[in-house]
């Protein structure tokens, strides 16, 4: 698939996330979909994966995903970005300073997977995060 799309799509996906548009969110997403929310934890199916960003976005009613820049690395989309209103500890309103890696797998114009990581020398590495393959 054209990369432009599967960038398309992955920021089809950021958006409608943060536009708690669970509706559209599960039509980019295939039945066998993967959250990964951080930690060793995987979510398994659109379903489960959707029951679970609604249950965060309840809980942090203003959290939204920030993206500053782009990478594509075969059908992987990484996006490197801030939120805000995503833990207890930053008042509401305000941005986390620390970036965060977020990686959507795109497949047959789904997204097959999406990663919440840590931004770090060695996830950037082996997510293929390098000059090259930066889109924005």
């Amino acid at each position: 698939m054209d990369k432009v799309v599967n960038i398309s799509i992955a920021i089809k996906f950021v958006e409608m996330l943060n536009r708690r548009d669970f509706d559209r969110l599960k039509e980019l997403m295939p039945d066998d979909h993967k959250l990964f929310p951080g930690g060793d934890e995987i979510i398994n199916g659109k379903e489960a994966a959707c029951r679970e960003l609604m249950e965060y976005t309840r809980l942090w009613q203003d959290f939204q995903i920030h993206i500053s820049d782009v990478y594509l690395n075969y059908n992987n989309v990484i996006f490197i970005g801030r939120s805000t209103n995503s833990c207890e500890q930053v008042p509401s309103g305000v941005e986390i300073k620390t970036t965060r890696i977020y990686y959507a797998k795109v497949e047959d114009g789904l997204v097959a997977e999406f990663h919440h990581e840590d931004d770090n020398e060695s996830n950037r590495r082996s997510l293929g995060v390098k000059p090259e393959n930066k889109i924005t």
